[in-house]
């Protein structure tokens, strides 16, 4: 896990790393994330990325790293995020879950659909936040609508001690009429 301090510096020799000067200066920071690409096999992008920020991976340092003629470790970058020619500036395109990566041609600097050797593979899926959440929620709803019966005829307007549920529903109420139930009520210490 890489923090901000871990990915950028500050520009002049002068000035220490400050998070909230790089929320608000981004232009007067420079990247330093690719001095750890050369100790990575799998990337994981999932920050925020937006111009003037500097970029984390670029064409060129890329470009340099398969010019040498050795191949490096860094092999696969999941690009979360999906900013095309962002933080990960050789996201190029985004992909879909029927296809969800490409191969990055770092010295023809192009995409290239499938797996080669002439780069990284780039997993860009631009909605894969959705993908999971749909899966849960075809599956929640599935479990919810054997549990309907139960629910539907309680009166929730009664106090929590008088509500007409099984144990193992009411074992899963959290908080009612806006208060913690009794099981929960330990979780105000940490409110």
């Amino acid at each position: 896990m890489f923090k901000e301090k871990d990915m950028v510096t500050p520009v002049s020799d002068k000035v220490e790393f400050n998070l909230m000067h790089y929320y608000e200066n981004p232009q007067e920071y420079k990247t330093q994330f690719e001095r750890y690409l050369n100790y990575l096999t799998i990337l994981v992008n999932a920050s925020y990325w937006d111009t003037p920020y500097p970029r984390h991976v670029t064409r060129q340092f890329i470009k340099s790293l398969y010019r040498s003629g050795k191949a490096p470790r860094l092999s696969v970058i999941g690009d979360i995020s999906c900013d095309i020619e962002g933080g990960i500036e050789i996201t190029l395109k985004a992909t879909d879950p029927g296809s969800p990566y490409f191969s990055y041609d770092a010295l023809a600097d192009k995409a290239i659909d499938g797996f080669d050797k002439s780069g990284p593979v780039v997993m860009a899926v631009d909605n894969l936040p959705s993908e999971l959440p749909r899966d849960a929620s075809v599956y929640f709803s599935s479990v919810l609508r054997t549990l309907l019966p139960e629910i539907v005829p309680v009166n929730f307007s009664a106090p929590f001690g008088q509500l007409d549920l099984p144990d193992h529903l009411k074992k899963a109420i959290i908080l009612f009429h806006g208060k913690l139930t009794p099981d929960y009520e330990y979780l105000e210490q940490y409110l």
